[in-house]
């Protein structure tokens, strides 16, 4: 610690031999620290090895520098200096004394020995240096920590210069930015126009704002600052909820580090063993009228007995005295459980006064404002408009899109044109893929190897030497051995870290990482790796981290943000040169089917400038257009990519804002803002709306309606507002509504694609929407949403229209009939996350190219000769083709859903029209004119009315009458699928995919070829028998796990890929042994009020889901399920026979004959063999009793333990389902 007077007197160092760490205080003249200039043989210390202090500081900044420049250097260099062995660790920081307080050096020294410091004898360079360096050896025992050492080590200097001397050492005063004052300004401006006894605000404060100190300040002169409004409100208790727990170490530290005008205690209930030890200092400390901070954990329950005591004293203190401030509050604490314990801090007195609570953070705005939709006010400042009004300590960043294209990969020493390149795989095996791992590090940081162009410095034209790598997700053993294949890529000349738990934690991450960048200085190291998965992703803070790289693939742009910020602190770089930006490296591997700027453009980085421009657009000050904004963040902070020809490029602004993805981004923000308006909404809100705006629907499901009338008359002949109405909605029902209409604004593009003929504004394209095709998809009329529309914010209606605007101009591309461009904007629309969102839309485009491929179709050698047909169709199929080389003209859609007015736009033959629905006339029409050579299927699965059946069974008809296809059935190829061929699948099946004479192909659920229930519907049963029926055999069937057999009965198909011969003898006996005994179906009770009066129920879930998951073959649920749904055993010891008996591996394998979906009530357990639960039953006693073989048996346990080993891993499965 650096203590001054006025002119440099001594230094005085006082050692803990322990811990090797020492602390130095500096006597000097001058009022202002900044002022102080020391060279650095004033820092000399006597090392037994090594360089000396001076030295080293010399060899860091140079000489003449300030002395909180030379303490920081010294700082640098201390955990190092001299004999390595030793540790030696030295802090230096500083505080100011009147220069008329301590006379000289001696004077302080001589207290120093009175209280039992005894100076140390120093050995410098095998010399006994005698005591006239007055090196002082701390007590024993002072601290078990350096952190606690230090404070002591001031809390004693305080205190004797305090008692010797009479002057309280005063702390750094803390001056705040214009726009820290301009933040507390706005909060102030809500709380005094709200007059509510709750107050709450949300403050969305983008990373490197100064967060803390600000709110700090605002608690600290609360009471001044409302003297300025005549008022005498002032807040005493200042409460932290969180469930990021490094922000409470920000907050101890930033109140240690400045001088408060109030007197503010930081009391911590995890350093009192006992809660009335802290209740008792809190109540001391109230007492002598001293502010108080108190961090509270949500990681501990109100339950919990010390939280109980401590949650009952804070109840007693007025409300209007209370300030709650959340931080960091997207991360875990915006859930309802967590949340929970805030209640108690709410005092029970009413009229005690307004509390206020302060919700903040800097990302994921959607999350944060979760459950706080009644927000009083927000206040807004995004990093960019800092950046463009150039605040003090705010650094521009500069954006940095790479990726690596097709032929790049064509240089790499093991490259497989058949493999498509991800993060996941690479992280997810990194020694499999190590020649990739030394290509991607060498060309990030070296431009040396396979990838040069990725080089950093190059594309950044910024010289990076220390960079911080995001690999994401990643297990610790996985960065362990990444590391290693680091270090050998980049060599001696760099060092590579890693953060994990094993190494560190977030609290101490930020420490360890400047110790090891000091060293790497010191022994001339040319640049600094670190690797990390989560951790400092949201609380490290380090100048000298120069770039962030993302190593993962697409994932929550939230998350982005705040790793990506971990390069954007102000200060020196690692060479010692003020940093100019930081930089935030996007880097894709995907081989996508688009050029690198189309890459770029769908990327991370111009993702972040889209959110943070929208919501200024929509939160800030200023009051400019998204477009607007977009131009001027671009000014000063650019975002490059690297175009086809390999130069890197700076994107304009209108390259972003003419991209879709501008489409979703500003949809997100429609979501916060519909979330944040509900308030508002609800006192404009007639009760008719209120009710048809139920009917939409979220999940195929409506919400409640509710007789809000004042008189209860029937809510229709109602026009009342419901904030006059006796009967409010609740939390619940009021969450409900919000979900609804943001399912509609989230859906605004998709609307007008679909259901709207024209439109360049919202209303206009409701107005011009088809109502039945809305109402169908939504749920309700067009009417009630162009009524919605009338009571929204005028910046709501800004947004949704700069949305429609966007996806008609989208729209408007197709009119050219050239298809390159039409590929091009199909390209586009896939882009749009609601395309993506869907499973029926979702399709993996590579789906069908590896599928041709590996079935070797014998297409003709002239593409455009093909003649295709398309059904239930998504844009992937229509893409596929295109690619493939037919041409639109050759192309026939088939479909009355989704992409109605993009077909009608394009150049393919449109039939809008439901397959199923066509005539018999219709259908031979069609053919004659058309002359199909294939017809390719992407039915519907969903729902009771057997869709994806009814397609099959009617192109199959269409072919057979029109002599396209032989009456032979035996000509049938079916290759199974896991369900994650689908992007976002929510079925709960798997799929196959069924090559009926290589004239019809159709994407299906494996039911039809599972199901051996006795009873089929109808058009199940017809699908089957197109197929040729259970005694029919398939060409071939190729399993998930990529086993294929050849000429396969369809009644041999089982889940669980058992070979046909070994399948056929387990479940003939074990219908046998169901039809001599009786089946578990027998005594299931679905519904049935005797399972309420039984005493003793075996509990069964009627939902059993997780397809390809081990747990998918098992009957147990939970004891506490509120479902009808078990059978009935007489006592409890048949009960625990009947739970062991349906653990078993036979029992399982019976219930798989049947199960190939979530469900486990309709009749599901019809092969599972009923047996006495008298008896405690084993795999050996059932296999007699069945009557299977030894051979049988083993294979089952096999198939069975296999199952959740082919399955559980994502990566295995597709690839097994050749899905590369």
């Amino acid at each position: 610690m650096v203590f001054v007077t006025k002119s440099v007197k001594r230094i005085y160092i006082m050692k803990n031999k322990k811990e090797n760490l020492y602390l130095h205080y500096v006597l000097s003249e001058v009022d202002d620290l900044n002022e102080l200039r020391l060279e650095p043989k004033s820092y000399r210390l006597p090392w037994k090895h090594g360089q000396s202090m001076d030295k080293l500081v010399k060899k860091m900044i140079g000489d003449g520098h300030t002395a909180m420049e030379i303490a920081e250097a010294c700082e640098r260099t201390s955990s190092f200096a001299g004999a390595s062995d030793k540790r030696e660790k030295v802090i230096i920081s500083a505080m100011l004394i009147d220069k008329n307080v301590i006379p000289n050096d001696k004077a302080l020294q001589k207290f120093f020995e009175e209280d039992g410091y005894k100076l140390d004898i120093i050995s410098q360079h095998g010399k006994k240096e005698q005591e006239r360096e007055e090196w002082f050896a701390l007590k024993s025992g002072i601290s078990s920590t350096v952190e606690g050492t230090i404070d002591k080590i001031e809390e004693y200097m305080r205190k004797t210069i305090k008692k010797n001397f009479g002057y309280d050492v005063p702390k750094e005063s803390l001056k705040l930015r214009n726009y820290q004052d301009d933040i507390i300004k706005q909060c102030i401006k809500i709380y005094n126009e709200t007059d509510k006894p709750f107050v709450r605000i949300a403050a969305l404060l983008y990373p490197r704002t100064g967060k803390t100190p600000t709110f700090i300040d605002f608690f600290d002169m609360f009471k001044d600052i409302m003297k300025t409004f005549n008022k005498i409100d002032d807040k005493t208790l200042m409460i932290l909820p969180a469930s990021w727990l490094s922000s409470h170490t920000s907050f101890e530290k930033t109140l240690n580090k400045y001088n408060w005008n109030s007197n503010i205690v930081y009391i911590d209930i995890n350093k009192f063993p006992k809660i009335e030890d802290m209740i008792k200092e809190i109540k001391q400390a109230r007492k002598e009228n001293k502010k108080i901070v108190l961090p509270i954990s949500l990681h501990k329950k109100s339950t919990n007995v010390k939280m109980k005591k401590l949650l009952k004293l804070i109840r007693t203190i007025d409300n209007g005295e209370k300030m709650i401030v959340r931080d960091e509050a997207d991360f875990a604490s915006h859930t309802e459980a967590k949340r929970e314990i805030e209640k108690h801090f709410i005092g029970k007195k009413q009229g005690t006064g307004k509390l206020l609570e302060i919700t903040m953070s800097g990302t994921n705005i959607q999350r944060m404002l979760k459950n706080s939709k009644d927000v009083d006010g927000i206040v807004f400042k995004s990093y960019s408009e800092l950046v463009k009004d150039k605040a003090e300590g705010i650094l521009p960043r500069k954006y940095v899109s790479l990726s690596i294209r097709t032929h790049d990969y064509l240089k790499l020493v093991d490259y497989n044109p058949e493999y498509i390149w991800t993060w996941t795989k690479m992280i997810a095996e990194p020694l499999k893929f190590e020649s990739m791992w030394i290509d991607c590090i060498q060309g990030f940081l070296l431009n040396r190897g396979n990838l040069k162009h990725i080089n950093i410095s190059y594309a950044a034209k910024e010289n990076v030497d220390v960079a911080m790598i995001f690999v994401s997700p990643a297990t610790k053993k996985q960065m362990n051995v990444i590391t290693k294949i680091a270090r050998k890529s980049l060599g001696d000349d760099w060092v590579v870290l890693t953060f994990h738990s094993d190494i560190t934690n977030n609290r101490k991450a930020e420490a360890l990482l400047s110790t090891k960048l000091n060293k790497a200085k010191v022994e001339n190291k040319k640049g600094v790796l670190i690797i990390s998965n989560t951790m400092g992703s949201r609380s490290l803070s380090e100048s000298r981290i120069h770039a962030t790289i993302m190593c993962s693939d697409e994932g929550d742009i939230n998350t982005f943000i705040q790793r990506s910020m971990r390069s954007a602190t102000f200060g020196k770089k690692f060479d010692g040169e003020t940093k100019r930006h930081g930089i935030i490296v996007d880097c894709s591997l995907r081989q996508r089917d688009m050029t690198s700027k189309n890459s770029a453009l769908s990327g991370r980085c111009a993702k972040t400038i889209l959110q943070e421009t929208a919501l200024e657009s929509r939160y800030g000050s200023s009051q400019k257009t998204i477009s607007k904004i977009v131009k001027e963040v671009l000014q000063v902070e650019p975002f490059y990519y690297q175009d086809d020809n390999g130069n890197y490029a700076e994107f304009e602004a209108d390259d972003i804002l003419n991209d879709p993805n501008t489409i979703t981004v500003l949809e997100d923000v429609m979501s916060v803002q519909s979330g944040n308006d509900i308030k508002n909404i609800l006192k404009r809100i007639t009760s008719e709306l209120y009710n048809d705006l139920m009917d939409i629907k979220i999940g195929n499901k409506r919400g409640k309606k509710k007789d809000l009338s004042l008189k209860g008359q029937n809510y229709k002949q109602n026009k009342t507002s419901i904030t006059n109405k006796k009967t409010p909605l609740d939390a619940n029902e009021e969450n409900d509504l919000w979900k609804r209409i943001n399912f509609v604004f989230s859906h605004i593009s998709f609307i007008r694609v679909c259901f709207s003929t024209k439109g360049k504004t919202f209303e206009e394209c409701l107005e011009n929407t088809d109502n039945n095709k809305f109402k169908e998809y939504i749920g309700t009329d067009v009417k009630t949403i162009l009524k919605l529309s009338k009571i929204i914010s005028r910046e709501q209606l800004m947004i949704l229209d700069v949305i429609v605007n966007k996806t008609d101009n989208l729209l408007k591309k197709l009119k050219d009939y050239d298809e390159k461009e039409f590929i091009n904007s199909l390209k586009e629309f896939r882009q749009m996350e609601w395309v993506a969102a869907k499973p029926e839309l979702s399709l993996n485009l590579n789906f069908w190219k590896n599928y041709f491929k590996e079935n070797k179709y014998k297409f003709p050698k002239n593409f455009k000769d093909l003649r295709v047909c398309t059904t239930g169709t998504s844009i992937v199929e229509v893409l596929f083709l295109l690619e493939l080389g037919v041409p639109m003209k050759n192309i026939t859609v088939i479909d009355d859903k989704v992409f109605a007015q993009l077909w009608k736009k394009s150049g393919v033959n449109y039939i809008p029209k439901s397959i199923i629905d066509l005539t018999t006339e219709e259908i031979n029409k069609i053919m004659k004119k058309y002359k199909w050579d294939l017809c390719i299927m992407n039915p519907p699965f969903a729902g009771d009315k057997q869709m994806y059946q009814q397609f099959f069974n009617k192109v199959v008809d269409m072919f057979k009458t029109n002599d396209k296809v032989e009456n032979d059935n035996n000509n049938v190829d079916v290759r199974f699928y896991p369900r994650e061929v689908f992007s976002g699948a929510t079925i709960e099946t798997d799929l196959s995919v069924i090559n009926y004479h290589k004239k019809i192909i159709c994407i299906c659920p494996t039911e039809p070829l599972l199901n051996k229930k006795p009873s089929l519907r109808s058009h199940t049963k017809q699908m089957k028998k197109n197929l040729g029926g259970d005694n029919a055999s398939l060409t071939s069937l190729t399993y998930k796990n990529g086993t294929t057999y050849k000429n396969i009965k369809i009644e041999d198909i089982n889940n669980l890929a058992i070979p046909p011969e070994i399948y056929n003898g387990i479940i003939t006996k074990v219908k046998d042994y169901v039809k001599r005994m009786g089946s578990l179906q027998d005594i299931v009770l679905l519904d049935d009020e005797n399972l309420k009066n039984a005493k003793t129920v075996v509990w069964l879930p009627k939902i059993k889901t997780g397809v390809g998951k081990s747990r998918f073959f098992t009957f147990l649920g939970s004891d506490k399920t509120k479902e009808l749904f078990g059978f009935i055993v007489t006592d409890d010891n048949q009960r625990k026979n009947a739970i062991d008996y349906l653990n078993l591996n036979i029992t399982k394998c019976a219930l798989s004959f049947v199960k190939f979906n979530g469900n486990n009530h309709r009749r599901e357990f019809s092969l599972v063999p009923l047996v006495d639960f008298d008896i405690n039953w084993t795999d050996e006693m059932l296999m007699k009793e069945i009557g299977l073989t030894q051979q049988e048996y083993d294979i089952l346990v096999e198939s069975l333990n296999n199952y959740p080993k082919d399955h559980m891993d994502l990566r295995k499965r597709l690839e097994c389902a050749g899905i590369k």
